[in-house]
Protein backbone atom coordinates (compact mmCIF):
# COMPACT_ATOMS: atom_id res chain seq x y z
CA UNK A 1 0.00 0.00 0.00
CA UNK A 2 1.47 3.47 -0.93
CA UNK A 3 2.14 6.13 1.63
CA UNK A 4 -0.32 8.24 -0.06
CA UNK A 5 -3.17 6.11 -0.19
CA UNK A 6 -2.80 5.12 3.48
CA UNK A 7 -3.23 8.47 3.95
CA UNK A 8 -6.53 8.66 2.95
CA UNK A 9 -7.60 6.18 5.66
CA UNK A 10 -9.24 7.01 8.96
CA UNK A 11 -7.26 7.84 12.08
CA UNK A 12 -5.48 5.57 14.37
CA UNK A 13 -8.13 3.34 15.88
CA UNK A 14 -10.84 4.05 13.34
CA UNK A 15 -12.24 1.60 11.76
CA UNK A 16 -10.21 -0.25 9.48
CA UNK A 17 -7.02 1.69 9.78
CA UNK A 18 -6.74 0.92 13.60
CA UNK A 19 -7.52 -2.82 12.74
CA UNK A 20 -4.62 -3.09 10.49
CA UNK A 21 -2.29 -1.59 12.50
CA UNK A 22 -3.31 -3.96 15.40
CA UNK A 23 -2.35 -6.14 12.99
CA UNK A 24 1.33 -5.14 12.07
CA UNK A 25 -0.01 -3.66 8.56
CA UNK A 26 1.24 0.26 8.16
CA UNK A 27 -0.95 2.49 9.06
CA UNK A 28 -1.44 6.69 7.39
CA UNK A 29 1.87 8.68 7.15
CA UNK A 30 0.69 11.97 7.07
CA UNK A 31 1.92 14.96 5.42
CA UNK A 32 4.56 13.74 2.44
CA UNK A 33 6.36 16.53 1.37
CA UNK A 34 7.39 14.95 -2.42
CA UNK A 35 7.10 12.16 -4.03
CA UNK A 36 10.86 11.68 -3.39
CA UNK A 37 9.93 11.24 0.98
CA UNK A 38 6.69 8.98 -0.28
CA UNK A 39 8.68 6.25 -2.10
CA UNK A 40 11.35 6.27 0.50
CA UNK A 41 9.14 5.88 3.43
CA UNK A 42 7.11 3.12 1.83
CA UNK A 43 10.41 1.72 1.11
CA UNK A 44 11.80 2.23 4.82
CA UNK A 45 8.56 0.72 5.91
CA UNK A 46 8.69 -2.39 4.02
CA UNK A 47 12.02 -3.10 5.01
CA UNK A 48 11.72 -3.13 8.58
CA UNK A 49 8.43 -5.08 8.63
CA UNK A 50 9.74 -7.50 6.98
CA UNK A 51 11.61 -8.55 9.82
CA UNK A 52 8.99 -10.13 12.45
CA UNK A 53 11.22 -8.90 15.60
CA UNK A 54 10.24 -5.23 14.65
CA UNK A 55 6.91 -4.46 16.42
CA UNK A 56 6.36 -1.01 15.95
CA UNK A 57 7.52 2.46 14.16
CA UNK A 58 7.38 6.07 14.83
CA UNK A 59 7.91 8.24 12.12
CA UNK A 60 9.02 11.91 13.24
CA UNK A 61 11.21 14.36 12.68
CA UNK A 62 10.50 17.67 10.12
CA UNK A 63 9.61 15.85 7.44
CA UNK A 64 6.72 14.23 9.40
CA UNK A 65 5.83 17.48 10.80
CA UNK A 66 6.10 19.30 7.12
CA UNK A 67 9.01 21.39 7.89
CA UNK A 68 11.78 19.40 5.37
CA UNK A 69 14.69 21.67 3.88
CA UNK A 70 16.43 20.91 0.67
CA UNK A 71 19.03 17.94 2.87
CA UNK A 72 15.90 16.46 5.06
CA UNK A 73 15.86 12.98 5.94
CA UNK A 74 13.62 10.69 7.17
CA UNK A 75 13.46 9.66 10.73
CA UNK A 76 11.84 6.91 12.68
CA UNK A 77 11.84 5.40 15.95
CA UNK A 78 12.01 1.42 15.22
CA UNK A 79 11.32 -0.81 18.56
CA UNK A 80 12.21 -4.25 18.33
CA UNK A 81 12.23 -7.65 20.73
CA UNK A 82 16.16 -7.58 19.81
CA UNK A 83 18.27 -7.86 23.10
CA UNK A 84 20.21 -4.64 22.21
CA UNK A 85 19.98 -1.08 20.43
CA UNK A 86 21.65 1.09 18.40
CA UNK A 87 21.42 3.92 16.03
CA UNK A 88 22.11 3.23 11.70
CA UNK A 89 21.45 5.62 8.91
CA UNK A 90 20.18 3.75 5.65
CA UNK A 91 19.33 4.69 1.98
CA UNK A 92 16.10 4.22 0.33
CA UNK A 93 14.86 5.34 -2.67
CA UNK A 94 18.14 7.86 -2.73
CA UNK A 95 16.79 9.61 0.76
CA UNK A 96 19.09 8.99 4.39
CA UNK A 97 16.71 7.80 6.64
CA UNK A 98 17.64 7.48 10.38
CA UNK A 99 16.51 4.72 12.29
CA UNK A 100 16.79 4.67 16.05
CA UNK A 101 16.34 0.90 16.89
CA UNK A 102 15.51 -0.13 20.53
CA UNK A 103 13.94 -2.77 22.78
CA UNK A 104 10.66 -1.91 24.30
CA UNK A 105 12.63 -1.50 27.83
CA UNK A 106 15.49 0.60 26.03
CA UNK A 107 13.04 3.00 24.30
CA UNK A 108 10.87 3.34 27.60
CA UNK A 109 14.53 4.90 29.36
CA UNK A 110 14.53 7.06 26.58
CA UNK A 111 11.53 8.42 26.98
CA UNK A 112 11.59 8.73 30.64
CA UNK A 113 15.39 9.80 31.43
CA UNK A 114 15.47 13.14 32.97
CA UNK A 115 18.33 14.32 30.79
CA UNK A 116 16.83 13.79 27.41
CA UNK A 117 13.43 14.75 25.95
CA UNK A 118 14.33 14.02 21.98
CA UNK A 119 12.91 10.52 22.67
CA UNK A 120 9.70 11.93 24.32
CA UNK A 121 9.43 14.21 21.76
CA UNK A 122 9.56 11.96 19.40
CA UNK A 123 7.13 9.35 20.19
CA UNK A 124 4.70 12.13 21.52
CA UNK A 125 4.61 14.51 18.39
CA UNK A 126 5.29 11.64 15.78
CA UNK A 127 2.79 9.37 13.75
CA UNK A 128 2.83 5.44 14.42
CA UNK A 129 3.21 3.60 11.04
CA UNK A 130 3.61 0.34 12.93
CA UNK A 131 2.38 -1.16 16.44
CA UNK A 132 2.14 -5.01 15.89
CA UNK A 133 1.81 -5.82 19.97
CA UNK A 134 0.14 -2.60 21.57
CA UNK A 135 3.70 -1.97 22.79
CA UNK A 136 4.01 0.89 21.02
CA UNK A 137 0.66 2.86 22.11
CA UNK A 138 1.98 2.40 25.58
CA UNK A 139 5.02 3.56 24.78
CA UNK A 140 3.21 6.66 23.28
CA UNK A 141 1.31 7.02 25.80
CA UNK A 142 4.50 7.74 28.49
CA UNK A 143 5.57 9.70 25.99
CA UNK A 144 2.64 12.12 26.03
CA UNK A 145 2.83 12.63 29.36
CA UNK A 146 6.69 13.43 29.62
CA UNK A 147 6.43 15.73 26.62
CA UNK A 148 3.07 17.62 28.06
CA UNK A 149 5.16 18.10 31.79
CA UNK A 150 7.31 20.73 32.12
CA UNK A 151 10.83 19.80 32.85
CA UNK A 152 11.77 20.33 36.76
CA UNK A 153 12.49 23.42 38.30
CA UNK A 154 16.22 24.42 39.06
CA UNK A 155 18.11 23.98 42.26
CA UNK A 156 19.58 26.62 43.19
CA UNK A 157 22.78 24.98 43.07
CA UNK A 158 21.92 24.10 38.87
CA UNK A 159 21.13 27.43 38.71
CA UNK A 160 24.07 29.19 40.09
CA UNK A 161 25.93 26.63 37.64
CA UNK A 162 24.33 28.48 34.51
CA UNK A 163 24.97 31.84 36.07
CA UNK A 164 28.54 30.69 36.76
CA UNK A 165 28.89 29.23 32.98
CA UNK A 166 27.59 32.52 31.49
CA UNK A 167 29.35 34.84 33.43
CA UNK A 168 32.24 33.27 32.71
CA UNK A 169 31.72 33.22 28.93
CA UNK A 170 30.63 37.38 29.27
CA UNK A 171 33.99 37.69 30.92
CA UNK A 172 35.81 36.23 28.05
CA UNK A 173 33.57 38.06 25.60
CA UNK A 174 34.88 41.37 27.09
CA UNK A 175 38.65 40.18 27.20
CA UNK A 176 38.24 39.79 23.55
CA UNK A 177 35.91 42.40 22.46
CA UNK A 178 38.67 43.69 19.52
CA UNK A 179 39.12 40.52 18.04
CA UNK A 180 36.55 40.40 15.34
CA UNK A 181 37.49 36.31 15.10
CA UNK A 182 37.98 35.48 18.91
CA UNK A 183 34.75 38.03 19.63
CA UNK A 184 32.65 35.61 17.27
CA UNK A 185 34.00 32.39 18.45
CA UNK A 186 33.14 33.43 22.47
CA UNK A 187 29.72 35.03 21.21
CA UNK A 188 28.73 31.53 19.00
CA UNK A 189 29.07 29.49 22.57
CA UNK A 190 27.70 32.30 24.89
CA UNK A 191 24.77 33.11 22.74
CA UNK A 192 24.22 29.10 22.42
CA UNK A 193 24.25 28.25 26.09
CA UNK A 194 22.17 31.46 26.89
CA UNK A 195 19.72 30.05 25.03
CA UNK A 196 19.75 26.59 26.41
CA UNK A 197 19.71 28.21 29.83
CA UNK A 198 16.88 30.40 28.91
CA UNK A 199 14.72 26.93 28.36
CA UNK A 200 15.97 25.39 31.64
CA UNK A 201 15.09 28.51 33.77
CA UNK A 202 11.82 28.88 32.38
CA UNK A 203 11.23 24.87 32.51
CA UNK A 204 11.08 24.86 28.72
CA UNK A 205 12.05 21.58 26.56
CA UNK A 206 14.03 23.24 24.15
CA UNK A 207 14.04 22.46 20.37
CA UNK A 208 17.41 21.45 18.50
CA UNK A 209 19.91 23.72 17.27
CA UNK A 210 18.31 25.05 13.86
CA UNK A 211 15.22 25.49 15.91
CA UNK A 212 15.95 26.49 18.69
CA UNK A 213 16.28 30.66 17.83
CA UNK A 214 12.38 30.54 16.85
CA UNK A 215 11.65 28.60 19.73
CA UNK A 216 13.25 30.64 21.94
CA UNK A 217 11.64 33.92 20.31
CA UNK A 218 8.01 33.02 20.18
CA UNK A 219 8.14 32.26 24.27
CA UNK A 220 10.12 35.60 24.68
CA UNK A 221 10.06 38.33 22.06
CA UNK A 222 12.54 40.66 23.55
CA UNK A 223 14.75 37.80 23.77
CA UNK A 224 14.53 36.97 20.50
CA UNK A 225 14.78 40.83 19.25
CA UNK A 226 18.58 40.49 21.10
CA UNK A 227 19.11 37.51 19.43
CA UNK A 228 17.79 38.61 16.06
CA UNK A 229 19.72 41.87 16.35
CA UNK A 230 22.98 39.52 17.20
CA UNK A 231 23.51 37.32 14.53
CA UNK A 232 22.25 40.23 11.82
CA UNK A 233 24.51 42.72 12.99
CA UNK A 234 27.66 41.61 13.08
CA UNK A 235 27.49 39.53 16.12
CA UNK A 236 28.33 42.48 18.35
CA UNK A 237 29.98 41.71 22.06
CA UNK A 238 28.14 44.22 23.39
CA UNK A 239 24.76 42.79 21.98
CA UNK A 240 25.91 39.47 23.15
CA UNK A 241 26.38 40.80 26.90
CA UNK A 242 22.86 41.87 27.06
CA UNK A 243 21.72 38.65 26.27
CA UNK A 244 23.65 37.51 28.94
CA UNK A 245 22.12 39.81 31.15
CA UNK A 246 18.71 39.54 29.89
CA UNK A 247 18.72 35.33 30.23
CA UNK A 248 20.22 35.67 33.95
CA UNK A 249 17.78 38.63 35.23
CA UNK A 250 14.78 35.76 36.73
CA UNK A 251 17.65 34.13 38.63
CA UNK A 252 19.82 36.80 40.31
CA UNK A 253 22.14 37.94 37.22
CA UNK A 254 25.71 37.21 37.16
CA UNK A 255 27.80 35.58 39.88
CA UNK A 256 30.37 37.41 41.97
CA UNK A 257 31.07 35.03 43.91
CA UNK A 258 30.29 31.08 43.74
CA UNK A 259 31.16 28.23 45.41
CA UNK A 260 30.54 24.44 43.95
CA UNK A 261 28.68 21.73 45.59
CA UNK A 262 31.20 19.48 47.87
CA UNK A 263 31.67 16.04 46.02
CA UNK A 264 32.28 13.34 48.83
CA UNK A 265 36.09 11.76 48.34
CA UNK A 266 37.65 9.26 50.30
CA UNK A 267 41.11 9.74 52.10
CA UNK A 268 42.08 6.35 51.19
CA UNK A 269 40.50 3.79 48.75
CA UNK A 270 41.50 4.95 45.24
CA UNK A 271 39.44 7.23 42.73
CA UNK A 272 35.50 6.97 42.97
CA UNK A 273 35.33 8.41 39.41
Amino acid sequence: MRADDRNRQEPAGAGDAGADRQRGVPAGTGNVVDERYRRALDAAVADLTADPEVVGIVWTGSVQQGRAGRTSDIDLYVVTHKPCYWRATRVYEGVATELFINNVASMRWRITRPDEIAAAAGFATGQVLLDRTGEVAELRELARRRWEAPPPPLRPEQADLLRYHLTDLADDLADVEEDPVASRVVGAALVELAMKAFCKIHRHHGAKGKHIYGYVAERDPALGALLREYYTGGMNPRCGQAIVDHVLAPVGGRLVEWESEKVPYPDEGGDTR
